[in-house]
């Protein structure tokens, strides 16, 4: 008998459970307001991956930028140095870097570029080529800053900058090309693109600031 009662008390909670479930749907399907609710969200979900699927399939342009890019181009290296480490050493003056960007588009030892998608400024990217200081004999090519906005992240905005450094690297006869990863959460992710492109780690860099620094 107790058995038999311990059966029916777990019908009893599984019955009550079955209606429960049973008068929710009954609801939310009875309900106008319910269904129009339903409906609105499954619209916005398909047009927002419509919107990111056209958005990844646009084409990229990178080229290098002109004096009338630089004031997009300098809110996005803000953007690259306030992610950076170095950012909590420095006090950041946007005016400053606009100023060595200006300098920068003239100078033959330094490449700029920028990526576009649907006429929008999405990354830059730059480069510096130098005699190694100990050899000058030999000529290295280091990548400074490659940023990307967050919506061109998965893109192949990335990779087509990444490319252009490295063919502006070969076009100058260098030696060897140095890439960057900053020491952040997408550290990782950045030293497996590098060893898929036959990078291979060399050094890693330490920083202690002075009180002049901070």
């Amino acid at each position: 008998m107790q058995e038999l009662a311990k059966v029916n008390t777990h019908d009893k909670v599984a019955l009550r459970l079955r209606v429960r479930r049973l008068s929710c749907c009954r609801m939310t399907i009875t309900s106008p307001s319910g269904l129009s609710t339903i409906r609105s969200r499954r619209r916005s979900r398909t047009l927002i991956r419509r919107q990111t699927l056209r958005y990844k399939n646009m084409p990229v342009i990178v080229r290098r930028p002109e004096f009338a890019d630089l004031g997009r181009y300098t809110e996005l290296a803000c953007e690259f140095i306030k992610a950076s480490p170095i950012y909590s050493y420095i006090k950041l003056d946007p005016n400053e870097v606009a100023d060595f960007l200006i300098k920068a588009l003239d100078n033959p030892s330094i490449g700029l570029w920028l990526a576009e998608k649907d006429g929008q400024m999405v990354g830059v990217c730059g480069a510096l080529v130098y005699p190694l200081y100990f050899s000058p004999s030999y000529k290295i090519g280091q990548e400074l800053w490659w940023w990307l906005t967050p919506s061109a992240r998965g893109t192949n905005a990335g990779k087509r900058m990444f490319e252009q450094i490295e063919a502006w690297a070969t076009e100058h006869n260098v030696n060897a090309t140095f890439m960057v990863a900053l020491a952040d959460n997408r550290v990782e992710k950045m030293t497996k693109l590098y060893e898929r492109a036959g990078y291979e780690p060399m050094e890693r860099t330490f920083v202690k600031g002075s009180k002049t620094w901070q």
